[in-house]
């Protein structure tokens, strides 16, 4: 009799089901409200005044405002989060965790009926919304749309799985509840954060340079709930005000997204896989991630703690721009050495951290970040003496309190790069200017596009 390979277990998912019921009717629940119940309301009171509201009922912008909401993304990622720690939850308690791995059932069926409960789980309350908003459709006249609220579902899809990825991946790094918890949003935020703190130490330290908007970040796309939004919508013709289109980039980005949460999972199965039962319960359960959690957490939490006590104490430090550079170093150092040692604390569960390991690694991060504020300092980078080309510029933008003035011509902006470099070049001479002169003085900020 020929042994079958099995990928599936009905009585693992029937049960994960029925224990679970409760998440799918409260997503629904939340779906329903915020999205078909707002647009039906919208639209019922616009109809009381058709003639107030005659373009947006000609184009049926509301039906479409109310399908596409740019929050959707975080939500989805805070339902994912919570579905999947409910469904591996056995990982994170010593006797669920020994009861089920002690089944006559293998770590792959257990992985994958785990997250066959969890699309389910997830995939029906949109399905169910997606109709209800296609009925809406139609009975207010919008047939030609119908297909919107079904491309929210397909956005729906790649959302799931690339934060599902996300999800497994970092139960599958950690031992403990909360700190898989913790670590799903510092994994969906970390390069994102890890940018405006580096911006804005820059703002501090670079002549010429300021934290700018988040969402002009170059790594915004590592951060799916900010990036998506922006790049999986649909707009308007402007020329018609009824045709709408789905952007150029938006099906690639889905499919990237999707991609990128179906090989996180595929490396969450690899972990799982050879995830040690004894590790339950532990502050991070692979031992190759402890010191690159260790270290990098120390360096960011230590640049943004620096960062917010400079923010605050913006008065009381130096103006010399060299014991500036020593308070922030000296003060980004302390803090760091405290956050490594509390964070090995966290991760052993013990305060006996005082090992020569410990203290090696201590002084790897001290002389890491000390080299990284130096070359800041130093403009080794060469962020203070970066200035654009003129070819690659088609709008300079300039801000003096609350004036604002756009330059578009090429010989304008041309000349005005000519002045951002000689700005440069006299930096010394007017850092002295404003720390000598009693006359007040602005700010002027310069934004090329």
């Amino acid at each position: 009799m020929k042994s079958k390979t099995s990928f599936f277990n009905k009585t693992i998912y029937k049960k994960n089901l029925t224990r679970f019921v409760a998440f799918p009717l409260l997503y629904f629940a939340f779906l329903f409200i915020s999205m078909s119940c707002n647009m039906l309301v919208n639209r019922l009171n616009m109809q009381k005044s058709p003639d107030a509201y005659i373009q947006t009922l000609k184009t049926h912008q509301d039906l479409y405002e109310g399908v596409m909401n740019g929050n959707v993304p975080i939500f989805v990622a805070i339902y994912m989060i919570l579905v999947t720690l409910a469904v591996f939850s056995y990982l994170y308690q010593r006797r669920s965790c020994n009861m089920m791995h002690a089944f006559p059932v293998n770590r792959k069926i257990m992985f994958s009926t785990g997250i066959a409960s969890i699309l389910t789980l997830t995939l029906l309350p949109q399905l169910a919304v997606t109709l209800i908003n296609t009925i809406l459709y139609l009975v207010f006249g919008a047939g030609s749309l119908v297909w919107i609220p079904w491309y929210w579902m397909l956005c729906m899809i790649a959302y799931d799985l690339c934060f599902l990825g996300i999800a497994l991946f970092t139960a599958m790094i950690s031992g403990q509840l909360i700190t898989n918890f913790i670590f799903y949003w510092i994994f969906n935020f970390m390069f994102m954060a890890a940018e405006v703190v580096i911006r804005v130490l820059l703002s501090f330290l670079c002549f010429g340079v300021y934290s700018s908007d988040i969402f002009r970040n170059k790594l915004l796309c590592m951060t799916p709930s900010a990036y998506l939004p922006h790049h999986t919508g649909i707009y308007i013709n402007d020329a018609t005000y009824r045709i709408y289109h789905i952007l150029p980039e938006a099906l690639p980005t889905l499919l990237v997204y999707a991609l990128v949460g179906i090989g996180l999972s595929g490396l969450a199965y690899l972990l799982y896989q050879h995830k040690a039962l004894e590790t339950c319960g532990d502050f991070i359960a692979v031992p190759f991630m402890k010191p690159v959690f260790t270290l990098g957490m120390t360096f960011f939490a230590s640049l943004l703690a620096t960062v917010g006590i400079v923010y605050a104490l913006t008065n009381l430090l130096p103006e010399n721009e060299t014991v500036f550079f020593i308070s922030i170093t000296i003060l980004c150092l302390g803090i760091g050495v405290i956050l490594y040692f509390i964070i090995q604390m966290l991760i052993d569960r013990t305060r006996h951290v005082w090992k020569r390991r410990y203290m090696k690694y201590c002084c790897i991060y001290t002389g890491v970040i000390f080299a990284f504020l130096l070359c800041v300092r130093f403009d080794v980078f060469g962020i203070e003496r970066q200035v654009p080309t003129a070819s690659d510029v088609f709008e300079v933008d300039m801000t003096m309190g609350e004036t604002t003035y756009a330059l578009t011509d090429a010989d304008e902006i041309a000349d005005f790069i000519s002045i951002h470099k000689e700005i440069i070049n006299e930096k010394e001479e007017l850092l002295d200017y404003s720390r000598h002169c009693s006359e007040p003085y602005g700010f002027l900020d310069i934004s090329y596009h």
